[in-house]
């Protein structure tokens, strides 16, 4: 059974994670662990003059912690993660730098002085890439959210133009769940997707559905009704 709940309004200690996941090793130095050059690890300037919005999560780079698939860690990096282009940033002096998001099992970004907010990577099937992905929940089931930006070019000439004056990210959000047995599938903010993924307690969701009338659009309601359902189905097998 998993032994804490990931709830976005929860304010998590910054060493609980540790805790909860095993051991890994503190390095000092990026660079070094990457193995890398400042070429290779591709130097890129800042946002772009005259662009509304950002690639970015984080309006502002946080500081934050990066663990490793090889069980290595870095603490305290200012960071950011562009999930326009799926890639993490750490920002050191007036330089940003890239770390391929595969590298990577979790990542921690400070929220507040003494809490912070958690990233995993994860492996989506109908995306077939790897995306981190913040985790909202953590109970027998895991929920998901994320992070995705579209971009759109100026375009205010013409009869069929669109009045944008300048390029421009737009946030875009989904939702995913991981129920234990099925791995990990998009759950669509619509009653008959949700009844379908939570089909062996299916009777009691449309009944708390019915009920509730959550928005389906809402992370803390989403929430709510994923420990609903962790409650009616109990402890997994295939943890």
């Amino acid at each position: 059974m998993r032994k804490i709940l990931f709830i976005i309004s929860l304010l998590l200690p910054l060493s609980s994670f540790c805790q909860e996941t095993g051991i890994y090793i503190n390095n000092i130095n990026l660079g070094e662990l990457l193995h890398a050059t400042p070429e290779q690890l591709n130097s890129m300037n800042g946002e772009a003059y005259g662009t509304l919005g950002t690639p970015y999560v984080f309006k502002e780079f946080k500081k934050g912690n990066i663990y490793f698939s090889n069980k290595t860690m870095v603490k305290n990096y200012l960071i950011n993660y562009d999930c326009y282009n799926n890639r993490l940033i750490f920002k050191k002096g007036n330089e940003h730098y890239r770390i391929e998001s595969r590298q990577i099992d979790y990542v921690e970004f400070q929220h507040l002085p003494d809490s912070t907010v958690l990233f995993r990577q994860v492996f989506l099937e109908d995306k077939k890439k790897i995306i981190l992905m913040k985790i909202l929940y953590e109970g027998e089931s895991i929920l998901y959210k994320y992070y995705s930006k579209a971009f759109y070019e100026a375009d205010y000439t013409g009869p069929y133009s669109r009045e944008n004056r300048y390029d421009e990210y737009k946030d875009e959000y989904s939702w995913y769940i991981d129920t234990g047995s099925e791995g990990i599938r998009r759950l669509k903010p619509k009653k008959n997707s949700i009844l379908k993924i939570m089909e062996p307690a299916s009777t009691e969701i449309e009944q708390y559905l019915k009920k509730e009338k959550p928005d389906l659009k809402s992370d803390e309601e989403l929430i709510r009704l994923v420990e609903y359902y962790d409650k009616q189905t109990g402890p997994t097998l295939f943890r």
